[in-house]
């Protein structure tokens, strides 16, 4: 089904997954790897991801139009929000393996 949607949405919803990749490891990383270890915030991460890109892909079932377009948002909001997560950490990671070449 053809979904009539602007390309200032279209730019809205894939926008919002640079705002979040931005916002991920300023807010999210900086909290998460003082309380967990950094293996565990990258399997929760990774894990995550997983599921949100299969949530997103799964918003085809979906056929009010609102809905489609918030649930897309923040889809991809969550998409890029937990992929800066994994971008920290693995920056974290290089930096304990590397100090000095990092």
């Amino acid at each position: 089904e053809e979904r009539n949607i602007s390309s200032a949405w279209t730019g809205a919803i894939l926008g919002s997954t640079h705002i979040g990749t931005m916002l991920g490891p300023i807010f999210l990383a900086g909290v998460l790897l003082t309380k967990f270890s950094t293996a565990a915030l990258m399997s929760l991460s990774a894990f995550c991801l997983g599921v949100c890109t299969l949530l997103c892909s799964l918003l085809d079932l979906i056929h009010n139009l609102v809905a489609f377009k918030l649930l897309a948002l923040l889809g991809r909001f969550l998409v890029g929000l937990i992929g800066g997560c994994v971008n920290a950490t693995v920056f974290s990671s290089l930096v304990a393996i590397y100090p000095n070449k990092v």
